[in-house]
């Protein structure tokens, strides 16, 4: 995670040194047009070389933090020295105020924008004081060139502020989605975890009586999975588990399937538009597939670990609800756990006489 956040942050300090390189050629280009060449733009010149450096700096590993604290430093001070270099309150620069906290909130955090906030006033303060006495360069521009001067300003600030906010709603949505990600994932396996299961199992479980299609579902145990752990250890239970995970999802080669963790060694595979033949079918091929596998319960045994898996399949208004499903199957795996284990079980529910019977296959 630290290292996602890291390396998010050096985007964002590439992304904006490239941003502010643009605002500033933009801008030297501008003051050469509206002033015919006149006063070179120096303020502009030394912040441009600020962020050629900073850039260098940051793809050679730097310090984010310094760089970040380099270039906020170098934004206020190429201000306050525009500012006064371009009329004071009478020149454009005075308007990108507003955006300076802004970046220091982007580029660090919420207390260091209100610092930013502090520092922009006490500029702003600055720059008033020596316009009042009339230590502010006068501008030469015009009316022509003043107004188009504020309106560079004023471009200059609504691509900033989009891009800011658009950066920011960008990062909200993937954080968003990340932690979506994880509140819906069983951290072991990377499989849907038991919140992800019931609320799918009971939309499909809604559609499938809408459209009177079928829906199946496959309950499937780990067989003495307790004595792996006890014998191997939990390492090697762990990595049963995800054995029987990745062997699952191979299995579940739709992207309307989806195989989840139900809780401990348990994990269930819902199959949606899936008839009872094709979802015994699948399971008599998951139990095959298991089989062949070298995980053994003891490291020296013979003894190689099988699976017990429940099979239901109804359809339309026999579906009861998501959890008739799930009691189903988990009756018919504890009948074939009574049986035997290692094996695949079958239901048959007779809506009508209000039986559940079950075959093991």
């Amino acid at each position: 995670m630290d290292n996602t956040i890291e390396r998010d942050r050096k985007q964002l300090i590439e992304n904006l040194i490239s941003l502010l390189a643009t605002i500033v050629v933009v801008g030297v280009v501008a003051k050469f047009v509206v002033a015919k060449g006149v006063n070179a733009p120096v303020p502009a010149i030394f912040l441009a070389l600020i962020l050629i450096m900073c850039s260098r700096y940051v793809r050679k590993g730097g310090s984010l933090d310094l760089a970040a604290g380099f270039i906020i430093g170098s934004v206020y001070t190429v201000f306050l020295v525009a500012a006064l270099y371009i009329g004071g309150f009478k020149g454009p620069i005075v308007y990108l105020a507003p955006l300076m906290p802004i970046l220091s909130i982007l580029l660090f955090d919420r207390k260091a924008g209100w610092i930013g906030f502090t520092v922009s006033l006490l500029l702003l303060s600055i720059v008033a004081s020596f316009q009042y006495v009339g230590w502010t360069n006068s501008i030469f521009i015009g009316e022509t060139g003043l107004l188009i001067s504020n309106y560079c300003v004023a471009a200059i600030s609504c691509l900033l502020v989009t891009w800011i906010v658009g950066d920011y709603a960008r990062r909200s949505k993937e954080h968003s989605e990340a932690h979506l990600r994880n509140a819906e994932t069983d951290f072991l396996t990377g499989l849907a975890n038991r919140r992800k299961i019931s609320d799918t199992l009971k939309q499909e479980a809604d559609r499938a009586r809408r459209s009177n299609s079928y829906l199946s579902l496959i309950l499937v145990d780990i067989d003495y999975f307790k004595r792996l752990n006890d014998s191997s250890g939990h390492q090697a239970g762990d990595r049963c588990l995800i054995v029987v995970a990745e062997l699952l999802n191979h299995f579940a080669m739709r992207s309307i399937d989806v195989v989840g963790r139900y809780g401990g060694d348990e994990f269930v595979v819902i199959l949606p538009s899936t008839n009872a033949h094709a979802a015994s079918e699948i399971a008599e091929k998951i139990s095959g597939e298991m089989a062949s596998r070298s995980l053994r319960y003891e490291a020296d045994g013979s003894d190689r670990v099988s699976l017990s898996l429940g099979v239901v399949s109804l359809q339309g208004e026999a579906i009861e609800s998501a959890d008739f499903l799930i009691k189903c199957a988990d009756e018919a795996l504890y009948y074939g756990k009574d049986k035997g284990r290692n094996c695949v079980v079958n239901t048959f529910v007779d809506a009508q006489a209000g039986q559940v019977s079950f075959e093991r296959l």
